[in-house]
Formats: C-alpha cells, sequence, structure tokens
C-alpha cells in the first residue's frame, strides 16, 4: 500500500481540473469510487453541495444544521 488511491482521490476532487479529470479516470481504471467534485462557483452550490463542503473542511458535526437551515 503505498496510499497513491487516497493521494488520487484527493486529487479527482481538486479544483484544477485538468488533475482531476485525469485522477478521476485513473480510479475509474482501477475500479475505484470516484468522489463527489464541488463546483468552483460558490453560488451554484446545492444545500448538498454545502453540507459536503462543511464535513471535508472538518465541521462534520454542524453539516445538518447547514442543511436544516437550507444554506446554499
Amino acid at each position: 500500500e503505498i496510499g497513491a488511491i487516497a493521494a488520487l482521490k484527493e486529487i479527482a476532487s481538486s479544483p484544477d481540473e485538468v488533475a482531476a479529470k485525469f485522477a478521476s479516470e485513473a480510479l475509474t481504471v482501477i475500479g475505484e469510487e470516484v468522489p463527489y467534485k464541488l463546483t468552483q462557483q460558490v453560488p451554484c452550490w446545492t444545500i448538498a453541495d454545502v453540507q459536503y463542503w462543511v464535513k471535508k473542511i472538518g465541521f462534520e458535526p454542524y453539516a445538518d444544521a447547514f442543511a436544516k437551515h437550507m444554506v446554499d
């Protein structure tokens, strides 16, 4: 285990479009799940996008509150 899958998943969800595309393709080829990808256009985020982001930055306990208050 060299940690390549974790690194590919991190890159696949990154804002760098080219790197994310290649990492996503690599994950697909090896049969791994491609992670959720947020658009860089924050005003276009859905409630689910905000929940995902809140969890990703380490505030998972607050994700449901963001959804309850319909933060998008």
